[in-house]
């Protein structure tokens, strides 16, 4: 994606798909992609789906039931999610006093930068992005073909993939709008991506 970006000047990549599951732990997801968005700032997005057993099973996992894996990635969102909204905070030493670092300028944040998560299936502690993303928000949507997937991509995400048949994919964005809509979520703006759109 970097290579690609570097090569270009308006074009927008997002994943199809990053799973944050086994291999990639969110945290590392996180941290990627908001090197990514300084770079090329609001040229990235993300998307996570639940992964597949030819990449997960080589690399001597256990392949879990479908339930387990949209919980492991539902926990991996908010986990990507929780660093992404935290700021930099100021590296300000001790008993230094410049402007620069008095805290009332826009880099600086509150105390509370350091994000903990105690799931079921990931643990942090302590972590933070030092280098957190540009633009304030980079996108983050989920692939899904299921109800229970493209309801947690309504609840936690900023939009849709999906690969489903024409004849099934009016159902799904139904679920979609609806769960957004629960959620309080306006779903007109939010983005479904098909398999007709082309993304790295």
């Amino acid at each position: 994606m970097a290579a690609a970006a570097e090569r270009t000047k308006n074009m927008q990549f997002i994943t199809r798909v990053t799973a944050a599951v086994y291999r990639y732990n969110p945290a590392i997801i996180a941290q990627a992609f908001a090197s990514l968005d300084v770079l090329y700032p609001r040229r990235i997005g993300l998307g996570v789906g639940t992964g597949e057993a030819m990449n997960e099973v080589p690399l001597g996992f256990d392949w879990p039931s479908a339930d387990i894996r949209l919980a492991r990635t539902t926990e991996s969102i908010q986990i990507i999610n929780k660093l992404w909204k935290k700021r930099r905070r100021s590296t300000r030493p001790k008993g230094d006093e410049d402007d620069e670092y008095k805290g009332n300028n826009n880099n600086n944040s509150d105390n509370n930068s350091f994000v903990d998560f105690n799931g079921d299936y990931f643990k942090i502690k302590n972590a933070k992005l030092y280098t957190p993303p540009s633009s304030g928000k980079i996108p983050l949507y989920m692939a899904a073909v299921g109800e229970k997937a493209t309801k947690a991509a309504a609840k936690h995400t900023d939009g849709l993939i999906t690969v489903t048949k024409p004849n099934k994919s009016k159902e799904i964005f139904e679920i979609f709008d609806k769960a957004a809509n629960e959620e309080g979520k306006d779903p007109t703006i939010i983005t479904i991506l098909s398999d007709l759109v082309v993304i790295f």
